[in-house]
């Protein structure tokens, strides 16, 4: 997930909690950045081992469902 999509949950987060002051808010922005980016990093990871798992073994069907993950990433923009 890039850098602004993680901010700009944050920051959608932050105007649905009117309620709470603007410090506090910013600082719940900046959790939900740092938890949805490490999310993000950890499938990230998890695909490249996934990935690089399947190509040693050199799976026919490992490597249809490699490119059916891959083509995933690629849609959501990674």
């Amino acid at each position: 997930m890039p850098w602004v999509s993680c901010r700009a949950m944050g920051i959608w987060l932050c105007h649905g909690h009117l309620a709470v002051p603007w410090a506090s808010c910013r600082a719940m922005g900046i959790l939900v950045e740092r938890a949805s980016c490490r999310a993000m990093d950890i499938l990230v990871e998890r695909a490249s081992w996934w990935n690089g798992h399947l190509a040693r073994f050199n799976f026919r069907a490992g490597s249809m469902r490699a490119s059916w993950w891959n083509g995933h990433l690629g849609e959501t923009g990674i």
